[in-house]
Formats: C-alpha cells, sequence, structure tokens
C-alpha cells in the first residue's frame, strides 16, 4: 500500500513538472453537479463545433498556453460543450449562445458572471480572465452599481450591451428605456440604441448608417441585406414604426458597432 501511494506520488510530481501539460478539462454528464462541486472556483463553459476554425485555433494557440493552463488549474473549473451534440444543444439553449466560440464563466450557483464571444489570443485571453475573475465590468459588477446609482448613464448602458451580448434584447431595451427615462441621454446614443433594439426584438433589422452629413451620420430605414451583431448575413427586411432618418453625432456613432458603415444595397437614399 506504501509503496502505490509513493508510486502515485512521483507519478504527480513527473506531471508537475511536465509544462506541456494538457489543460484541465473535466468530463461530466450533469452540468448543475459542476457547479455544486466549484467552490471558490469559477466554472469555464466552452462551446464549440467541430466544423469551425475559430474553435479549433482557440484549442490550439489559446487554449494550449502554459499561463492559461496555470490560471486554469487555479482558479477554474473547466468543460467544454460541443453545442451540436449530446447535452450541447439544451445547455447551449440554456445560456442562449449564438455563435462559436463562446465562452461563459459561470460562479457556484451556475449565474453567468461575463462571456468572452469568438476567438482571443493567449494573452488577450487571460486579460479577460483576470478581468471577470476580478469582477471588472461583469454583468454581476454591473448590477451591483445598478443598485447603489440607477441613473449612472455608463451602468445602464454598459449593462445593455453586456445583455445584448448575452442575447437578451428585452433587458437590454430596459436599460436604454431606464437612460431615456431619467433624461440622461445628451448624446442621443440611448435613443438609437432603443430604436434599434425594438426592431430586433421585432424579428425587423432596423437602420443603416450612410456616409457622413456635416457632424452627423444618417441612420435611414430600408430594405437591405444586414447583419447580426455577430457579423454573420441574414436577409431580413426592415418594417420600421418610422420612415424618418436619424441623425447621430459623428462621434459617438462608433459605439454602434453593431452594423458596419455604409452597407447599403437598394432603396437606401439618404
Amino acid at each position: 500500500m506504501k509503496f502505490k501511494f509513493l508510486l502515485f506520488s512521483f507519478f504527480c510530481f513527473l506531471l508537475s513538472c511536465d509544462s506541456k501539460l494538457a489543460y484541465p478539462w473535466i468530463t461530466v454528464s450533469d452540468l448543475d453537479q459542476v457547479f455544486k462541486i466549484a467552490g471558490d472556483k469559477l466554472v469555464l463553459i466552452d462551446f464549440e463545433t467541430e466544423w469551425w476554425t475559430w474553435c479549433d485555433r482557440l484549442d490550439v494557440d489559446t487554449f494550449n498556453d502554459d499561463k492559461i493552463k496555470k490560471f486554469a488549474n487555479d482558479y477554474l473549473l473547466s468543460i467544454k460543450i460541443d453545442a451540436e451534440k449530446g447535452i450541447g444543444p439544451e445547455i447551449a439553449k440554456r445560456f442562449n449562445i449564438r455563435g462559436y466560440p463562446t465562452i461563459v464563466i459561470a460562479n457556484n450557483k451556475g449565474y453567468e458572471v461575463d462571456r468572452i464571444v469568438g476567438y482571443l489570443s493567449p494573452d488577450s485571453f487571460l486579460k479577460e480572465l483576470h478581468r471577470i475573475r476580478k469582477g471588472k465590468n461583469t454583468i454581476s459588477s454591473l448590477l451591483n452599481k445598478f443598485q447603489s446609482n440607477p441613473n449612472n448613464f455608463n451602468t445602464l448602458f454598459n449593462l445593455a450591451k453586456k445583455y445584448e451580448g448575452k442575447g437578451d434584447i428585452a433587458s437590454a431595451n430596459r436599460m436604454i428605456n431606464a437612460i431615456l427615462a431619467a433624461n440622461i441621454d445628451s448624446s442621443g446614443v440611448a435613443y438609437f440604441f432603443s430604436i434599434l433594439y425594438e426592431a430586433i426584438e421585432t424579428s425587423f433589422v432596423l437602420a443603416v448608417i450612410f456616409a457622413p452629413v456635416g457632424n452627423s451620420l444618417i441612420v435611414s430605414p430600408c430594405d437591405i441585406q444586414t447583419w447580426e451583431p455577430t457579423g454573420t448575413p441574414t436577409n431580413k427586411s426592415l418594417l420600421s414604426s418610422t420612415k424618418d432618418k436619424l441623425a447621430l453625432p459623428y462621434s459617438r456613432v462608433s459605439l454602434a458597432s453593431t452594423f458596419p458603415p455604409k452597407l447599403c444595397a437598394k432603396n437606401c437614399a439618404p
């Protein structure tokens, strides 16, 4: 018995000296059990598919990095989910996953703390992990700020963008409407996003950004092939409640990153 223990200890020592250890993924059939055993660790859920190149790149470049593996060993329980197989579709629906790869970071109660969407290099990914672990600009930290000061523009707007990233457009729209109700939308950006979210909620694409006119960009509703936030083209025709063009201050339109500039195709004369 003592010999087996010494052999096991020596084996663990050899593993600890191996800088090429694999990323510490755990295999589970019940995600809720992972939350129960997480303790003070965060749970990283990597939603991927077999066919998408950037999921493979994330595995090869980022999850294979020694700094990432050390962080995972110290602070995370990590599971990999194929969003199209087995329990994957059900879990992907639970977290409203819309693109791949998407990394959801959850706490031990199963609540999403934040997410990382798309491929990031090891250094950028590690920076995001540290930010999330420290509670900087996460959904939970923003909600705490909201409870302390429900009329702060930055808090409300950042919450709206977090909810948008989760695909929860209804909650995003509530944050934007709170900005408008508090009359703190001096730049007009919240007004733009209120129209945008209302259009998305009703399954319509809102608008197209045109070339600068003076100090403004002109945003006009039209029928057009436009883009989802992930950059995937869709063919939805706009049916807006307003036919008026919306002029936004040129310096602030960069916030409207959902749509690339000058995407006009037809029926879009400014």
